[in-house]
């Protein structure tokens, strides 16, 4: 099993063979197969894009800076309820902006920055990122892997990574228990995070590597470069619903 959430392998962890890949310890140790079944092989991290035609003079380094007035209407996210991406950015922001996924100064943050955008609410991730890119807003809140494709192949666009805060979660591979490859299929996972294919994924695709010693291209930024704060992947996933409730008590009203 190739993509997906860390999340949803543990929530079927019965189903997977115990496996750790020899590559495993070229990955950051937050990341690494602790359960000895699940190996991440690229993270996938949250931004902010700007359409730099359209930007002018305003600043934006973070979540606080989309509150201002002069970027009120020209803002897009897409509906957590919808969207892994845009749930991604939601706990973001409520850690980035209150500390945790209670605080009610996060919730009071998602509140400003819902009435601010105006209803501009997408029901896709695609039509986020695709909104700044065709000129159509101004900021998406997005997420890196389309995102840097715009910026490698030239779009009027600019990445920002929050000031406040970014959150990185890892896309994961696993091996289907009792399958009838199983050499096969640990070879595969050991192929995927080797160095070799991770380069690969850092200088040719937009999935950012989880490799600390892949090669990038001049379209990533390095992660040193950029204010981590991390998931807590067990409380978000029995929480979930709490929260998307919460954001639609905010939304709706």
């Amino acid at each position: 099993m190739w993509g997906g959430m860390r999340t949803v392998y543990a929530n079927h962890l019965d189903l997977l063979e115990e496996y750790t890949s020899a590559n495993d310890s070229g990955l950051p140790e937050e990341f690494r197969c602790v359960d000895g079944k699940i190996t991440t092989y690229c993270l996938d991290g949250n931004n902010l894009l700007i359409n730099t035609d359209l930007i002018g003079d305003v600043e934006v380094k973070g979540y606080e800076d989309l509150l201002n007035p002069e970027l009120e209407g020209k803002i897009i996210m897409g509906d957590p309820e919808n969207s892994g991406s845009a749930f991604q950015h939601l706990t973001n922001m409520l850690l980035a902006m209150g500390g945790d996924y209670t605080s009610d100064e996060g919730w009071d943050y998602v509140d400003k920055l819902l009435t601010h955008i105006g209803g501009k609410i997408a029901n896709s991730s695609s039509a986020v990122h695709k909104g700044v890119a065709d000129g159509e807003y101004t900021v998406a809140l997005t997420y890196e892997d389309p995102s840097a494709s715009y910026v490698r192949d030239g779009a009027p666009v600019e990445m920002v990574y929050m000031e406040e805060g970014v959150i990185y979660l890892p896309s994961s591979v696993g091996i289907i228990k009792g399958g009838q490859n199983l050499d096969n299929a640990k070879k595969f996972l050991d192929f995927i995070i080797s160095k070799e294919v991770q380069d690969v994924f850092g200088t040719q695709l937009t999935a950012r590597p989880a490799r600390e010693d892949a090669e990038l291209g001049d379209y990533w930024k390095s992660l040193d470069d950029i204010k981590l704060i991390y998931e807590d992947y067990d409380y978000v996933a029995e929480h979930r619903e709490v929260i998307l409730e919460r954001y639609k008590e905010i939304y709706t009203r």
